[in-house]
């Protein structure tokens, strides 16, 4: 009967913590109305946004490496947003988009070579395609305070 009785109030007292409370515990020395509402509302307040002005320095890391992560990601959207409207009238939307989905990208890019003339920069990367090292060379432009790709002639010549 004791153990009944211990597994009755065990149980009592385990189903008493699940209850769903809505109080917030404050900690000691702390007012109630210091406390904000809701944190959320700090975060949004406080984030920083991103520069995509410097193709050296975007998202904490280089241009070819976001725009590889964006094309790994299947987020051609935003990668054709990345592109610029150059090679956009020259190509055709569609046209890079089909090069954008049938890309494979296996490279692990290091920057090794920045060279800027005006809005355009000229970019050099080290690239090691089938254990072999190489270089990939990549032309940006900055387009309303944006770094956006511009793609060669031939699209088949692309990071290749």
């Amino acid at each position: 009967m004791k153990s009944l009785i211990i597994i009755y109030t065990v149980a009592l007292v385990g189903l008493a913590g699940c209850a769903n409370k809505k109080e917030t515990k404050i900690l000691p020395g702390v007012q109630k109305d210091q406390v904000p509402p809701n944190v959320d509302s700090l975060r949004s307040e406080n984030r920083q946004t991103i520069s995509y002005s410097n193709p050296c320095i975007m998202a904490g890391s280089t241009f070819l490496n976001y725009f590889m992560a964006l094309i790994r990601t299947q987020n051609y959207g935003e990668a054709l947003h990345f592109t610029s409207s150059g090679s956009i009238r020259k190509h055709g939307a569609e046209a890079i988009l089909q090069l954008y989905r049938g890309m494979k990208i296996n490279l692990n890019p290091k920057l090794l070579l920045i060279k800027v003339s005006g809005d355009t920069t000229y970019m050099r990367y080290g690239v090691s395609v089938y254990a072999t090292k190489t270089f990939r060379d990549i032309k940006v432009v900055v387009e309303i305070d944006t770094s956006r790709l511009v793609l060669p002639d031939r699209l088949d010549r692309f990071l290749k």
